[in-house]
């Protein structure tokens, strides 16, 4: 896994500033709705950029905590053949398989 090399972004921003394109036009402040469509917004928003956001509404403000996702490497992920084998010397299952 590699480091992130940017910088988190947090803020709180008040309801009555919101961008007019996060809000929801069939919900009111306060209702489920509305909490649900900001935060997906939000989210949203920073998943374009690849990364991870923290997202909560209350009765005044939107906070916002998001981080660059980390990237990882499938080279990490992946067990190399020579890594597992079988007690008796077969390969493991999914080397076997055509």
């Amino acid at each position: 896994m590699t480091t992130p090399t940017a910088a988190p972004e947090i803020f709180q921003l008040p309801l009555a500033d919101l961008p007019p394109d996060i809000l929801p036009a069939d919900a009111a402040p306060g209702t489920p709705e509305f909490e649900q469509a900001v935060i997906m917004a939000y989210a949203l928003l920073y998943a374009e950029r690849g990364w991870q956001a923290l997202v909560t509404v209350d009765r005044e403000y939107v906070r916002v905590l998001a981080i660059p996702a980390p990237v990882m490497d499938p080279r990490n992920c992946a067990p190399r053949p020579t890594q597992q084998r079988i007690p008796g010397g077969r390969p493991p299952p999914l080397e076997a398989r055509d």
